[in-house]
């Protein structure tokens, strides 16, 4: 096969795994020396990642194998631009480039996500504002507020669709005169190109500054998601200016310290938002929030976390007849009847088909029904399991009709979830179809030498008395078991 055609066939394979299949059935001398490079990435990088890999993971080891790779790399991630730029020095491949300037200058067709250092001369800075310019398919940027050169990057951005503008804290690039954000925010707001808006770590200097990114925030027509992260005078500037922000599907608001930006939700067009993610500072009570959801009838994915809920509005979260998932973090409900009350209701929900719960340890105690028919991955990290919940649930798994997989994760260390839950897990599989469930264990260990062997032989064993596969791995100091009906 020759090279115009091998990548015409490996630029149409998405999985990692269909593309080193698809190189190593070829005969290693067969391959020019791009895809030879890039053979090699897959065997040697554990961090390279297909098809749009993030160049700084190549690291100083395998940074020449990543140059010799690109021509046939779809598109390339910088999100550490210092690291990738300090690469690149070490490496000095001869005949490629040896600094992020000198890279974008080389590849700007390929780079489609870009992390813009915060630390840059005036020579740098207008360089790099020239070669974002050039990145014809950049769609993600991200920029810090205290650079000298973010405002001309705003002007240069015209093409990104999805924006993030963060503060890195460095008080040694705070500029002379504060930024006002509204301001150099209203080129790209107004392209049409807008999408995404994602506010990190910002804190807004004075009134005005609040008024004038309320105020280009709520003319935006293109502009469909806004995330507002540890941002507090952000969000309280915007609640302020009481105006209606009406292009937002998608609101993100997330480990605010002051209590209330849930509010922001009464601010958009409750016909259009879909997607609403509101995380606490531990102490909120958010059931409020939940009274908001019978309002917001396109809703169909919510995420609450670090906060306290009330029963008083549990049941509320039955009038969301789209919603498809759910998410759970960190979350105290004031008693078990409350989350009970909860679960309810959220089996009303007809078209649920995924819920997360993390460090949710309240839902071990759960003895009720409430797994959808529809219900397709229920996932328990962290949450403190026993015996009793794989016990609980093992009822509700047989009783299932529908012909709907239905997929389990639960992330457990091994003294919470021991041998025998395992065996119970795997004696309802024996008998349950359309069921999968991934155990994810911590690893017991016995000083260095690593990991007890009668855990898993015991494990084995019942799984092949059951007809059970099971799967051992270790990554990063863990098991993962695979348990498979």
């Amino acid at each position: 096969m020759d090279a115009s055609s091998l990548l015409h066939v490996l630029l149409f394979v998405a999985a990692p795994t269909d593309a080193l299949a698809l190189l190593t059935a070829l005969p290693l001398v067969s391959l020019p020396p791009p895809f030879a490079a890039l053979l090699h990435l897959f065997q040697r990088s554990k961090h390279f990642e297909w098809p749009v890999p993030r160049v700084e993971c190549a690291g100083n080891m395998h940074m020449g194998l990543l140059l010799a790779a690109m021509p046939i790399l779809p598109a390339v991630q910088i999100e550490q631009p210092d690291y990738f730029d300090a690469c690149l020095q070490a490496a000095r491949v001869p005949g490629h480039p040896q600094s992020l300037t000198a890279f974008l200058t080389t590849w700007p067709a390929h780079v489609v996500s870009l992390a813009v250092p915060a630390a840059l001369s005036a020579c740098d800075s207008d360089e790099l504002c020239r070669l974002v310019h050039e990145c014809t398919r950049l769609t993600h940027m991200q920029v810090d507020v205290a650079s000298t050169c973010t405002r001309d990057l705003l002007c240069s951005s015209n093409g990104v669709a999805h924006l993030t503008i963060a503060d890195s804290g460095d008080d040694s690039l705070a500029p002379t005169a504060m930024l006002d954000l509204g301001d150099a925010l209203r080129p790209w707001l107004q392209s049409t190109r807008a999408r995404t808006l994602a506010l990190n770590n910002l804190t807004l200097d004075g009134v005005d500054a609040g008024a004038s990114l309320a105020t280009v925030l709520a003319a935006t027509s293109s502009l469909t998601r806004l995330a507002i992260n540890q941002s507090d005078t952000v969000a309280q500037a915007l609640l302020a200016s009481g105006l209606q922000f009406e292009s937002l599907s998608q609101l993100k608001v997330s480990f605010a310290t002051v209590p209330g930006h849930y509010r922001l939700v009464a601010q958009l067009d409750a016909t259009k938002l879909t997607h609403l993610d509101v995380r606490g500072d531990q102490q909120e009570d958010l059931s409020p929030l939940l009274a908001m959801v019978p309002r917001l009838p396109a809703l169909t994915h919510l995420t609450l976390g670090y906060c306290k809920l009330h029963e008083a509005v549990a049941h509320d979260l039955a009038g969301a007849p789209l919603l498809s998932s759910a998410r759970f973090f960190s979350i105290v409900w004031r008693t078990d009847a409350v989350l009970e009350s909860l679960l309810a209701h959220l089996g009303r929900s007809p078209r649920l088909q995924n819920v997360t719960w993390r460090r949710c340890p309240q839902i071990a105690r759960v003895t009720t029904p409430w797994m959808l028919q529809t219900l397709g991955q229920a996932q328990f990290i962290d949450c403190s399991l026993k015996d009793t919940f794989v016990l609980a649930i093992a009822d509700e798994l047989r009783a299932r009709t529908t012909t709907v997989p239905l997929q389990i994760r639960i992330d457990q260390p091994t003294d919470m979830l021991g041998l025998e839950s395992v065996a119970a897990v795997i004696q309802v599989l024996s008998t349950v179809r359309n069921v999968s469930v991934q155990l994810v264990v911590s690893a017991h260990f016995v000083g260095n030498q690593g990991f007890e062997s009668w855990f898993w032989d015991a494990v084995r064993l019942r799984a092949t008395l059951a007809r059970v596969l099971v799967t051992v791995k270790t990554v990063h100091a863990r098991h993962h078991c695979y348990l498979l009906s």
